[in-house]
């Protein structure tokens, strides 16, 4: 009588950086798209995490987008960042009104072995991003309607020693004094964890 053997697959370091990059870039275009700082054409539907989002189809907003976060998945996968900020700021004064935070903290066995290796289900991963998207995606029904015209800036948190290159400055953190904070759920492929949050002005400040 013929076996089959169960075989076990394993998410590798670079496959852990592209998952969080992948929710990176997911979690960055529905924002953009949901608080208006583009035209709805600036974007198309499609069909992730068993969920309808939508992804950058005007060509410059693509190109900048992917552009920048396949350089921050290799950071990523070299425990380099910390910290992903988008920013949304009043593009008449530069105020900034949102500021919606990943942080990102490496497990220490990925710290120590770049060979580390995680053996949970992608499937539990993809559902634990679901989670997170879903309240992305439904943070309209709190957060304050934004009637000024916005522009954007992604902030990064790296670690010391990290070559950035030039299409990367030093900014200033752009905070919001006096902000309202809202955490959202996390989820981790055990050797990543993301943990997403939005700060905003209250809606008396704006």
């Amino acid at each position: 009588m013929a076996t089959a053997q169960a075989t076990k697959s394993c998410i590798t370091l670079q496959g852990s950086a592209q998952i969080v990059s992948e929710y990176l870039e997911c979690a960055v275009e529905n924002i953009l798209f949901l608080r208006g700082v583009f035209p709805d054409d600036y974007f198309t539907r499609k069909r992730l995490y068993e969920l309808n989002v939508v992804t950058a189809s005007d060509e410059s907003l693509k190109k900048y987008l992917k552009a920048n976060l396949a350089t921050i998945s290799s950071w990523i996968e070299s425990n380099k960042v910390e910290r992903l900020v988008l920013v949304l700021a009043n593009s008449t004064n530069d105020e900034t009104i949102e500021r919606w935070e990943f942080d990102i903290k490496t497990d220490a066995q990925a710290e120590d072995d770049e060979d580390a290796t995680s053996d949970k289900p992608l499937k539990e991963i993809q559902k634990e991003i679901q989670a997170v998207v879903r309240q992305i995606t439904t943070s309209s029904t709190f957060l304050p309607i934004i009637e000024v015209p916005c522009s954007f800036d992604i902030i990064l948190h790296t670690k010391q020693g990290l070559e950035m290159g030039n299409e990367w400055e030093i900014s200033a953190p752009k905070t919001i004094d006096g902000a309202v904070e809202v955490k959202f759920k996390s989820f981790d492929t055990k050797l990543h964890r993301v943990e997403t949050g939005v700060c905003y002005k209250p809606s008396e400040d704006l």
